[in-house]
């Protein structure tokens, strides 16, 4: 049974399941405290909490959650249902009415991400959940454009590639030694993506807008992934520079709120997407996937 302290803490000497203020419920480790405010703090375990829609985080020892919901990781990381992962020391803060069921609230160490920037909230999604690293310790060049082999590393992580099993090598123009070298042998075993001829890859090449919308909607595909449609599609005023090719992935993307056009209703088809772009794509994507 909970055991009251001098300072007005409970321990959970066999753990058990603590109901927080917001209603969301704690599976708690053996050892757990609860402070005379309200907050639990996992000592030893592993700790769940159930979000809607059934998934569940799992919270390392030393993770805390505060009475209003604020919960900071612990050393280690936490892991969701799916194969995402929110690095240590990031603080979400759980919300019933948001489709992961809860958002992140901690920064990133980008000196040139700004909180005033209208993609800030992108970056630290996608840096905490382990799918972007910056191009420096502390730059993430947020306007600088997108490769080929950028996107099949974030596609990869997302689906939580083993990349030790993808030694092999396809392409003539990507080194077995380069970081996003499995992610490419496994984006073209799955057929997310396919080579630029000659037997080359162009891991190196800036993607266009439209050919990420092509892959991004090849990886649901192949991932089992939908999206409900939350909005009518209108024609873009460029609508005839959009390749076949991926004149059905554009549409099925922006139906579903993940990419949006640009100013004067232009999609700029074979426009570079910028990494901060990408950001965006991916958050939108990964809320609104079922």
């Amino acid at each position: 049974p909970p055991v009251t302290n001098a300072d007005g803490s409970t321990t959970l000497p066999g753990g058990g399941t603590v109901t927080m203020e917001n209603g969301a419920k704690i599976t708690a480790p053996e050892g757990t405290v609860i402070d005379k405010d309200g907050t639990v703090m996992m000592n030893s375990g592993m700790a769940n909490i159930d979000l809607p829609g059934g998934t569940a985080i799992s919270l390392p020892a030393g993770s805390t959650v505060s009475a209003a919901g604020s919960v900071h990781v612990g050393a280690g990381g936490a892991s969701l249902g799916t194969n995402l992962r929110i690095a240590a020391d990031t603080v979400i803060l759980l919300d019933a009415d948001v489709p992961l069921g809860y958002v992140v609230t901690s920064g990133h160490p980008f000196i040139d991400v700004k909180k005033s920037d209208w993609f800030d909230g992108n970056v630290t999604f996608v840096y905490v959940h382990g799918l972007f690293a910056g191009t420096g310790a502390i730059t993430f060049s947020p306007d600088a454009s997108m490769t080929r082999g950028m996107l099949v590393t974030v596609l990869g992580r997302l689906y939580g590639v083993d990349a030790g099993a993808y030694s092999a090598n396809s392409f003539s123009d990507v080194q077995a030694s380069w970081y996003y070298a499995p992610y490419v042998e496994w984006a073209k075993q799955a057929g997310i993506v396919s080579g630029v001829g000659d037997n080359k890859f162009a891991p190196d090449a800036e993607i266009t807008r439209q050919d990420l919308a092509a892959i991004l909607l090849r990886y649901a595909n192949f991932s089992q992934k939908h999206f409900p449609a939350t909005r009518q599609f209108v024609t873009f005023a460029d609508d005839a520079q959009i390749a076949d090719y991926a004149k059905i992935s554009v549409q099925s993307l922006y139906n579903g709120g993940i990419i949006s056009g640009k100013p004067n209703n232009i999609f700029d088809p074979r426009g570079n997407a910028t990494r901060a772009e990408v950001t965006a794509m991916m958050h939108r994507f990964i809320e609104a996937a079922k």
